[in-house]
């Protein structure tokens, strides 16, 4: 013989039906909402990151079109800088000149920003460059 069974009585949902009722569940909600919010914030303090050699990040990467090198700088460090110079060398079938080129490109911090788009004189021949760049702080 087993035991009987109990049936538990659920209590019914409250429903709300006056204007007053919904409204406090609004603002019941949005306290809630409100404290999760206030508990998840971070209370991060910014770190100041110097920029330098070992912040400052450049690379090359194919173009969209595939006819060319991006030369790229990324700045990993928590202030602007400006790019001043960019030199194209040991230029093989390269299009652009690879005279130095004075520059004034501002990278903000933690961006990364295009210098030049590097492209062959002859597409149908390889090309190879090498490049030199010269950086400092923005001063504000």
């Amino acid at each position: 013989m087993s035991a009987p069974h109990k049936r538990l009585k659920l209590a019914a949902p409250v429903i709300c039906c006056s204007i007053a009722c919904v409204k406090a569940l609004r603002v019941a909600g949005l306290v809630i909402v409100g404290m999760l919010a206030y508990g998840c914030a971070s209370n991060r303090v910014a770190i100041f990151v110097a920029p330098s050699n070992e912040t400052i990040e450049t690379g090359t990467e194919m173009s969209f079109g595939g006819d060319g090198q991006i030369v790229f700088v990324y700045n990993h460090s928590s202030v602007p800088i400006v790019v001043t110079g960019l030199q194209l060398i040991d230029c093989e079938n390269i299009k652009n000149s690879c005279d130095v080129q004075r520059l004034r490109v501002q990278v903000p911090a933690g961006q990364r920003t295009t210098l030049a788009t590097v492209k062959p004189e002859n597409p149908n021949r390889p090309y190879s460059f090498r490049f030199h760049y010269s950086w400092e702080q923005l001063h504000q």
